[in-house]
């Protein structure tokens, strides 16, 4: 059986000292890439003083994951690639890594940057609260003015989250829910409306 995915539940955050330099390693939960892009840009101007903010991240499961990585500057494979790498090894999705590096005036060598940078991020890794990922479902559907509270507790009992609600002619809903409970939540809709409700995925 696959192993399963676990995401952040949460942030964390280490510091590490290497010869006087700085490194500030953090773990967040993101859904895209424009995401992680956008953390690292707010770091930037929290830490306007720091030399290099490397970053990785790693989104989506294991046949259909996307992966980037930043060097910011670092020599080439000593600085993202080992955070990535600890990434790719955790079993955790959805995360961003980064760590800010203030350098305190000692050049470490290539090796000793792989060194700092994998276990900044392994500290902050093992910090990191976490939770298995749930497979969803993401479906719309019609339904008419006379079901709709019918439907809306059938929805609140299966945790099913709501993304849009359109009221026009009739209403149309867009929702997401757990990936094992659709075909029930499915079933359920359409004997509440005769069948008539129209369901996409």
């Amino acid at each position: 059986m696959e192993e399963s995915l676990l995401i952040p539940a949460g942030e964390s955050l280490s510091e590490l000292v290497e010869k006087h330099s700085r490194f500030i390693a953090q773990c967040f939960y993101i859904s895209d890439e424009k995401e992680a892009k956008e953390i690292v840009k707010r770091l930037w101007e929290l830490h306007p003083g720091a030399r290099h903010i490397v970053w990785a991240f790693v989104i989506g499961e294991k046949n259909s994951r996307t992966m980037g990585m930043s060097d910011d500057g670092e020599p080439k494979g000593t600085a993202g690639r080992p955070v990535l790498n600890v990434l790719s090894g955790s079993g955790i999705t959805n995360v961003l890594c980064t760590v800010v590096r203030y350098f305190g005036g000692t050049l470490l060598g290539t090796g000793g940057l792989v060194k700092a940078y994998s276990q900044s991020a392994k500290d902050a890794i093992e910090k990191l609260p976490t939770k298995p990922l749930v497979k969803e479902t993401t479906f719309s559907f019609r339904i008419s003015y006379d079901t709709y509270d019918l439907v809306k507790y059938l929805l609140r009992k299966f945790e099913v989250q709501i993304i849009d609600e359109n009221f026009s002619e009739d209403i149309k809903i867009k929702a997401v829910a757990k990936e094992s409970l659709f075909e029930s939540i499915e079933n359920e809709i359409l004997q509440l409306t005769a069948g008539k409700a129209k369901i996409e995925k």
